[in-house]
C-alpha cells in the first residue's frame, strides 16, 4: 500500500466525526493529534499534547479530523462536549452550547476511567490550554539491523473514559514526525522499520521501572522471515523506546541426528522418521541457522535456576528445517528421502543485564550450540513441526512452574521446580472446530474473580484459522489447576464453547505481562490477521501492537460457565491526555437528524458515548460514523444494533477492496438493557472499540483508499 506521501496527506488533511443522536446521549471524544495546532470548527475548546523527536525532521503538514454530531430521529439527549486543541478556545457553538473545560492535571486525568470522572464537570474557559510534559524519542540512524539503542516513542494517548454523566471530551496527541508514513499508526507500537508480529516475553523490571516488550522481528526486511526477538521498553506501557535486537537467530548450529514418530501433522503416516543433517531455516537459506520463535519471560527473583539472582529467563522456540528420511537403514543405510521438514524445540536464554542481551543456556555449557531444554523427543503432542510458543507461569499454591506449549491442536503442560528441568504433566485438547488450523501462543493465567477471593486459571489461546471474525483470533477458557499440573475445565461444556477474547479480525497472539508491580493482568497483542496480512503491505515497517489491555475476570450469568473476561485499555493512557470540555447549555435537548452537534479536527483520538433509550420506543441503532468522505459515499461505522443486540464495526463503505461478507462487519453480542456505553480508540489505520467497560471489544484494522475518496476524508460519529 505504498503511495506518494504528499498526495496521501493532501487527501487526508481534513477529517470529521459526525454524531447522530436518536436518544439520550452522553459523549466523550478524546483527541490524538499529529503535533499541529488544529482548531475545532464548532462547539469546541482545545488542548494539545506535544512531543519532542530527537533527530527527526519537522512535519509541516497540518492534518485534522472534523467531527459533527446529529441524530437520526427526534430525541432527547443529555449534555455533550468536546475538547480539542489550544488554538480554538474562542470557537463558537453551532447549537448554542457553552464552552467549558475541566481543571485537569495528570493526577486528575489518570482517574478518568472511574465513575467520578472530573472530565464530566463543567468549568470555565479560563482553565484552557494545559499541556502535559513532553515525551521524547530517539530514532534509528540507519536502515541496517539495529546496532545501537534506537527509539520510538509511540505517541501520547488518550485517557480511558469512565461512566460518562453528561459530557463529550476530546484530547489530542502529537505525532512522531519521523513516523509519518502513509498508514503508520501513531499511538500503537511499531518498530522504526521491518516486520513485527507476536509480542514475546512481556515483563516489568522493578529495578529499572521499565516495562519490556519483546516481539517477533525480522531485522532484514518488512516481510516475515529471519525471526529474532526485537525489544522495546516503556515507563508507562504507552510510550515505547526501541532497543537493539535482544535475541538474534542462532548461527552456525551443528549437525543433528535423531528419530521421532509423528502421530499428527503432515508426517503422521510416515511412521518413525530420521532427522539428520545441518539445520537451516527460511526455506533454503544458508545452513546452520535456527530462527527464534515466540515465547515468554520469567524474572528469577529467588535464583531458583542458579543462573543468577534476578536473572531474566527467556523461554522460546527454536525453529529450523532439516533433511528427513523414513525406513531408516534401507537404501544403503540412509532410508527413503522425504525432504526438508520443520522441527521446533524449546530453548532457554538468560540475561544478566536487565534483558538487553541474552546468553544461550545449554546443559553441556556450550552456549554457541545450545541444547534444547524440551527437545523434540519430549513432544507428547506428536507433531514435530508444530511444537511452539512456550509460556511459563508460577503456581503459588502448589509452588511449581508450568510451561505451556502448543503441539498442533493441543496444549501440553510441563512442570518444574527450578525452571531448567521439565517433566510432562498433562495436555489440553481442542474440542471445538477440530481440524481447522492449529493453536498458537498459549497462556495459563491465574486470575482472581472480581469481588471474591476465588482464583481461576484462564487458558488463553490463539487460533490460526476459524476464529470468530474469520481467519486468526483469540479464545479463552476458564478452569482450575491441580497439584499434578493438570488444567481442569470449569465444566464438560467449557472446551466445546470457546469464549472470544476480542471479536475483531486484528487481535492475535496476545500474552500477559509477568512480574507486574500492582498485580494487574495486562495483555498486549499483535494487531493483524494471518488470513490477510500479506495484502496489507506497508513500508518501511510492517505490523504494530494493540494498545495494552487490562483483563478482569467477572461473574456473568450469560456465559457457559458463568465467567466473563473483560478487557479495557490500561489506565496509564490517561497520563497522555489533557482534554477541554464543552457543555450544552441545557442538560437535556432535542435534536433532529440534520442538526449538527459537534465539529472538530484531529487524526488520532478516543470517542466515547453512553446511549440510553426508552425500550417502548427505541431506535434501530446507535453509534459512530467515521471517516466520512466529502461526497458521503465512503465511511466506516462503529455501532450497536438494537434489533440484533450486536456491537459492530462495519467497513463495507471504506472503498477497500474485498470488503464483502463476511469481512464487512465484525460483531459481538452485548445485552444492553436500556443503555450502552461505546468507547472507540481511532488511529491512522486502527479501531479498538469497547462496550460497557470492556464487556466486549472489537479490534480492527482499516485502510481508507485515498483514490476512492475526495480531496478530504472526514470522520463522523452517528448515534
Amino acid at each position: 500500500m505504498e503511495m506518494d506521501e504528499k498526495k496521501h496527506y493532501k487527501m487526508y488533511k481534513s477529517k470529521s466525526v459526525w454524531v447522530f443522536a436518536c436518544l439520550s446521549t452522553c459523549l466523550i471524544v478524546s483527541f490524538f493529534n499529529d503535533g499541529q495546532n488544529v482548531s475545532a470548527a464548532t462547539s469546541a475548546s482545545s488542548t494539545q499534547i506535544s512531543q519532542t523527536n530527537t533527530g527527526s525532521q519537522p512535519n509541516n503538514e497540518t492534518t485534522g479530523e472534523t467531527a459533527q454530531s446529529s441524530v437520526n430521529s427526534t430525541a432527547t439527549a443529555s449534555s455533550s462536549s468536546v475538547a480539542d486543541l489550544p488554538s480554538s478556545s474562542d470557537s463558537k457553538s453551532s447549537i448554542g452550547s457553552t464552552i467549558s473545560q475541566p481543571t485537569v492535571d495528570k493526577k486528575e486525568t489518570s482517574k478518568s476511567d472511574t465513575a467520578d470522572n472530573d472530565l464530566t464537570k463543567s468549568v470555565t474557559t479560563s482553565d484552557s490550554d494545559k499541556a502535559l510534559p513532553t515525551s521524547k524519542t530517539t530514532l534509528p540512524t540507519s536502515n541496517e539491523q539495529v546496532q545501537s539503542s534506537v527509539g520510538q516513542s509511540q505517541t501520547d494517548q488518550p485517557a480511558s473514559s469512565a461512566t460518562i454523566a453528561t459530557n463529550a471530551v476530546t484530547s489530542d496527541v502529537s505525532q512522531n514526525d519521523q513516523y509519518n508514513e502513509p498508514y503508520r499508526n501513531q499511538y500503537h507500537y511499531s518498530s522504526s522499520q521491518n516486520w513485527i508480529n507476536d509480542p514475546n516475553g512481556l515483563f516489568y523490571d522493578s529495578k529499572t521501572g521499565l516495562y519490556n516488550l519483546y516481539y517477533q522481528y525480522n531485522p532484514e526486511g518488512n516481510q516475515w522471515g529471519n525471526m529474532s526477538w526485537g525489544h522495546a521498553v516503556s515507563k508507562d506501557l504507552i510510550n515505547w523506546t526501541q532497543e537493539d535486537v535482544a535475541i538474534p537467530m542462532l548461527q552456525n548450529q551443528e549437525w543433528e541426528d535423531f528419530t521421532y514418530t509423528n502421530t499428527t501433522g503432515s508426517l503422521k503416516d510416515k511412521g518413525e522418521v530420521r532427522y539428520v543433517g545441518v539445520p537451516t531455516t527460511n526455506w533454503g537459506d544458508a545452513d546452520g541457522k535456527k530462527a527464534i520463535f515466540s515465547g515468554s519471560i520469567v524474572v528469577d527473583t529467588n535464583n531458583v535456576s542458579g543462573l543468577g539472582k534476578d536473572a531474566i529467563l527467556a523461554f522460546y522456540t527454536a525453529d529450523y528445517q532439516i533433511a528427513t528420511r523414513k525406513n531408516d537403514g534401507a537404501e544403503d543405510g540412509w532410508g527413503t528421502w522425504i525432504g526438508l521438514t520443520e522441527i521446533q524445540e524449546q530453548h532457554l536464554a538468560y540475561s544478566l543485564d536487565g534483558g538487553k542481551t541474552f546468553i544461550q543456556y545449554s546443559k553441556d555449557g556450550n552456549a554457541a550450540n545450545p541444547q534444547a531444554i524440551i527437545p523434540t523427543s519430549m513432544n507428547q503432542g506428536g507433531d514435530a513441526a508444530n511444537f511452539r510458543d512456550p509460556s511459563v507461569v508460577y503456581d503459588a499454591v502448589n509452588k511449581q512452574y508450568y510451561l505451556t506449549v502448543v503441539s498442533g491442536q493441543q496444549a501440553l503442560i510441563y512442570k518444574s521446580s527450578n525452571l531448567l528441568d521439565w517433566t510432562y504433566a498433562s495436555k489440553i485438547e481442542r474440542e471445538n472446530d477440530v481440524g481447522n488450523g492449529v493453536w498458537e501462543c498459549p497462556s495459563l493465567v491465574p486470575m482472581k474473580v472480581a469481588g471474591t477471593n476465588e482464583t481461576k486459571w484462564v487458558f488463553c489461546i490463539s487460533v490460526q484459522q476459524g476464529a470468530h471474525a474469520t481467519g486468526s483470533g483469540m479464545q479463552y477458557y476458564v478452569g482450575n489447576m491441580t497439584a499434578d499440573g493438570t488444567w481442569v475445565p470449569e465444566s464438560s461444556k467449557t472446551l466445546q464453547n470457546p469464549m472470544t477474547m476480542d471479536s475483531g479480525e486484528d487481535f492475535y497472539a496476545g500474552i500477559p505481562f509477568s512480574n507486574m508491580p500492582d498485580g494487574r493482568t495486562v495483555m498486549l497483542a499483535w494487531q493483524s490477521n494471518w488470513s490477510y496480512v500479506d495484502e496489507a503491505k506497508t513500508s518501511p515497517w510492517s505490523g504494530n501492537m494493540t494498545l495494552p489491555r487490562e483483563l478482569s475476570l467477572k461473574k456473568n450469568a450469560d456465559t457457559t460457565d458463568g465467567y466473563l473476561l473483560t478487557n479495557t485499555v490500561v489506565k496509564e493512557i490517561a497520563n497522555n491526555e489533557e482534554a477541554n470540555v464543552i457543555n450544552k447549555a441545557e442538560s437535556n435537548f432535542t435534536v433532529s437528524r440534520s442538526d449538527e452537534q459537534v465539529q472538530y479536527e484531529g487524526k488520532q483520538y478516543k470517542i466515547s458515548a453512553t446511549f440510553s433509550w426508552d425500550e417502548a420506543d427505541k431506535p434501530k441503532s446507535v453509534g459512530f460514523k467515521l471517516r466520512v468522505s466529502d461526497d458521503q459515499k465512503y465511511d466506516m461505522i462503529v455501532g450497536y444494533d438494537l434489533t440484533t443486540g450486536l456491537l459492530y464495526v462495519q467497513r463495507l463503505n471504506t472503498g477497500e477492496p474485498n470488503m464483502g461478507a463476511p469481512r464487512d462487519k465484525m460483531n459481538a453480542t452485548v445485552n444492553a438493557d436500556g443503555s450502552i456505553t461505546i468507547t472507540v480508540y481511532v488511529d491512522e489505520t486502527s479501531i479498538e472499540a469497547f462496550a460497557n467497560d470492556g464487556e466486549k471489544s472489537i479490534t480492527q484494522n482499516f485502510f481508507m483508499r485515498p483514490e476512492n475518496i475526495g480531496d478530504q476524508a472526514t470522520t463522523g460519529v452517528y448515534v
